[in-house]
């Protein structure tokens, strides 16, 4: 494990940690080796919370809190992840039948950031993402971010000239893809992108052998031998939780669709108080049927899930009431992550009373209103009495506003 790589402390950074040590009395979030742990206040563990630097810092407007906002880079946070859950399941997929501990989530990305850097990709370059929801995508969440090099996630409904202009706008070198996406083979998209991003270098698809002369991920994966763990180390001491790390194109009402940059802090901050508002522990465990190309799927579950030890269940590729209700059932996930609609479908599923929802307790709805009776079904019916609202934007990582449902 590569616990020990990150980012110094800055010189002066002393007199922060002084003004935030006279507070850790209302610190109530335990953070063990950097992983945000459980709820429970522990006064001697404010020191393990890497504070913003003193000299050369952005300006920040924050509402007043109890905890103060976290200095990390997101492959830190992997790596506390991996120190402090690294032998519970980070990652079941039932549609892959995979199972993924967090030890191995952590060696997987190891592994494909010093493939990113053996190929060439220097901090701030930018790779695309194409791809409907997989194991292999929360893979190629976290390798960049460990390598610096800045993830661009494309919607996998996007038609091939929507993808060509987002890889040309964005200076995508590289994009890694699904082969398809429901009953659509990419093969011609992959050959429009091309001609319409002059920078993208190569194409290389998640699983098997593409068929169009594009290599497949586990080929990319080879470029790793060029690099040591000593060289990925280095790579990511040198990174700053300010770097950017995403950029995401959102949806748009007229024109091209717009990319928000976001930042290692944002997001990560972000994250840290979703869980937080939801009481995440390592005893949790989230159903996501959300697509993660959008910030709800990948700050708000992904990366969220990584800071508190919880259990990602994903049912499948893309959403389905079934599935979704089968994977509740049978891995007694105790959160949910789902827009309005997918509530509704679930709810008016035939075979909804044939499934066990008893160990849900709360999760998050947001990206459209959701209906009052809808709400009252949700907590009558799925028992999620601790839900929660979402609103936001992606280009505040995304979340602003995270009621609790007793304050609708």
């Amino acid at each position: 494990m590569m616990a020990g790589c990150g980012r110094q402390t800055n010189e002066g950074d002393e007199t922060v940690l002084s003004w935030f040590q006279s507070r850790k009395a209302a610190t109530t979030t335990t953070v063990s080796n950097g992983a945000i742990a459980d709820q429970t206040t522990h006064s001697d563990t404010i020191s393990d919370i890497a504070i913003l630097p003193t000299s050369n810092r952005l300006a920040y407007a924050n509402a007043p809190a109890d905890l103060p906002l976290v200095y990390k880079t997101v492959g830190q946070c992997l790596n506390d992840a991996a120190t402090s859950f690294g032998h519970q399941d980070d990652l079941v997929n039932l549609s892959e039948g995979a199972r993924l501990i967090y030890a191995e989530l952590q060696q997987r990305a190891n592994k494909l950031a010093r493939a990113l850097i053996g190929y060439g990709l220097k901090k701030g370059d930018r790779v695309g993402l194409w791809s409907p929801n997989s194991s292999n995508w929360i893979i190629l969440q976290l390798a960049p971010a460990k390598a610096g090099v800045i993830l661009v996630t494309v919607n996998p409904a996007y038609g091939a000239q929507e993808l060509g202009f987002v890889l040309n706008h964005s200076g995508a070198r590289v994009l890694f893809s699904a082969r398809s996406f429901r009953d659509r083979d990419f093969s011609d998209d992959f050959l429009v992108a091309k001609e319409a991003a002059p920078k993208l270098e190569a194409i290389f698809t998640l699983q098997g052998d593409s068929g169009s002369g594009f290599d497949n991920l586990t080929s990319f994966e080879q470029f790793s031998d060029k690099v040591s763990t000593d060289d990925l180390c280095a790579r990511e001491t040198a990174l700053n939780p300010e770097d950017p790390i995403n950029i995401r194109y959102t949806s748009r009402t007229t024109g091209q669709p717009k990319g928000a940059t976001l930042t290692h802090h944002s997001i990560v901050n972000n994250a840290i108080f979703i869980g937080r508002h939801q009481k995440f522990s390592d005893n949790d465990r989230l159903c996501l049927p959300v697509p993660l190309f959008h910030c709800f799927g990948n700050v708000l579950g992904t990366l969220c899930t990584t800071l508190y030890g919880v259990t990602i269940v994903m049912p499948g590729a893309a959403f389905d009431p079934k599935t979704t209700l089968e994977a509740i059932h049978q891995e007694r996930c105790t959160a949910l992550y789902a827009v309005p609609m997918m509530a509704i479908a679930i709810l008016n599923h035939e075979d909804f009373a044939n499934y066990d929802l008893t160990s849900l307790r709360t999760g998050v709805f947001g990206a459209a209103p959701c209906p009052a009776e809808v709400m009252k079904d949700v907590v009558a019916k799925m028992h999620m009495t601790e839900l929660t609202i979402c609103y936001g934007m992606t280009e505040t990582s995304p979340s602003q506003h995270k009621p609790k449902l007793g304050m609708i």
